[in-house]
């Protein structure tokens, strides 16, 4: 189950903004977020696992390099580019 609370950290300990639902003494596990762009984390963190993202950006930046240089020469052979 995952349930979400912020809080701010005092000395060792975290001060949770709201009740959290378990009972006192629930152990937990704790991951931690630091400032604002903890939601863009939470948005792209599902791809840090995976093994496969570099080779797929890798290809589509391949693909991009390819059309751009395959249109330039395409304009060139026009006369230039226009």
């Amino acid at each position: 189950m995952i349930y979400v609370l912020k809080g701010k950290i005092r000395g060792s300990s975290i001060e949770l903004e709201e009740k959290p639902i378990f009972p006192d003494g629930t152990e937990v596990e704790v991951e931690v977020r630091v400032g604002r762009l903890a939601h863009l984390e939470r948005a792209f963190g599902g791809w840090q696992d995976d093994p496969d993202l570099d080779k797929a950006l890798g290809q589509i930046d391949q693909e991009r390099h390819t059309q751009i240089f395959t249109q330039l020469g395409k304009n060139t052979a026009h006369g230039g580019v226009r």
